[in-house]
């Protein structure tokens, strides 16, 4: 039986390839380098939302979305002042065109990565896939 917490992180980063590649394709945004969008499934989407995911039995479906939300607008603003590891397309992303306003946007995205994670693993974990 697989754990909860690996699939947790395995969740993630399927929802981090799909984010990516639609990202990719519609041109959001653009990584400076090759390692990027890797690191960040890894890291971002598997490891952290993975585990913030996992705190929905403690703080419920509200609480992961608060630390989803304040996780994502941590990492792009490390992004804007400090690692500048991608960039926006003509500093726009959909409807937002500051950095703050991007910030928020992508924040908001990312707040509802932890909650696909919780019920992608409830959905696999009732599926015959792992039983």
């Amino acid at each position: 039986m697989i754990s909860t917490w690996l699939l947790s992180i395995c969740a993630g980063m399927s929802i981090g390839i799909i984010a990516e590649n639609i990202a990719y394709y519609a041109d959001f945004w653009r990584y400076h380098k090759t390692s990027g969008p890797l690191l960040n499934i890894l890291c971002f989407f598997g490891i952290l939302m993975g585990s913030v995911s996992m705190l929905e039995a403690n703080i419920g479906l509200i609480g992961i979305f608060a630390l989803g939300w304040i996780g994502g607008y941590f990492i792009e603003w490390l992004n804007f002042n400090v690692t500048g590891t991608f960039e926006f397309p003509n500093n726009r992303f959909l409807f937002a065109r500051t950095e703050h306003s991007i910030s928020i946007t992508v924040a908001a995205l990312w707040a509802a990565v932890p909650i696909g994670i919780v019920h992608l693993v409830e959905f696999l974990a009732t599926s015959q896939i792992f039983n």
